[in-house]
């Protein structure tokens, strides 16, 4: 297969240099005399087949490597280099957003359910210090970072003045992104 592959693209390029010529000898009797042709070898990266460009990575569109939004910043990101259309922080986000539903026409054979309602399942509490204050948390064990309210920090810092609660640069979100 590959081979029938590079035959055709071998004859489409001599088919670019000697079309019409080629066509002329192809229609001619066989009494005529053939002409002589001096044929030299040519560079096969001299001819190449209009190949259509790549999409800029920066814009988006279809030119060479000149892009008009090299210094542009992205509205979404606020990077520089690209613009909002082609963002992939912003493609990103909204391919997480993306919830899937069943068709409720769908139905599932010799399936067993068993639904109870016993209310919501406690969580899991911890007694510790902070401070040397004694405070009673809610443990998330898949949590990346633990956190306390505000009536928590309210109390740790009323017992403890030289305490400061500094800005973060961390944006935390919620295990669905909200």
């Amino acid at each position: 297969m590959l081979s029938s592959e590079s035959a055709g693209k071998d004859c489409r390029m001599i088919q670019l240099f000697m079309g019409d010529e080629i066509r002329s000898n192809l229609n001619r009797s066989t009494d005529d005399k053939v002409q002589d042709y001096k044929l030299e070898p040519m560079d096969v990266n001299a001819v190449q087949p209009k190949l259509s460009k790549r999409f800029c990575y920066r814009c988006g569109d279809r030119h060479g490597g000149e892009c008009r939004f090299i210094n542009a910043q992205c509205r979404y990101c606020k990077k520089t280099g690209h613009i909002e259309k082609v963002c992939i922080l912003k493609k990103k986000s909204m391919r997480k957003n993306i919830n899937f539903t069943e068709d409720e026409n769908d139905f599932h054979l010799n399936g067993i359910y068993n639904f109870k309602n016993e209310g919501r399942i406690p969580s899991f509490v911890v007694h510790l210090l902070l401070e040397g204050i004694p405070v009673e948390l809610q443990l998330d064990t898949g949590a990346s970072f633990s956190l306390i309210n505000e009536h928590t920090w309210r109390i740790i810092q009323s017992q403890r003045q030289h305490l400061i609660l500094k800005p973060s640069s961390l944006s935390l979100r919620t295990w669905t992104y909200q």
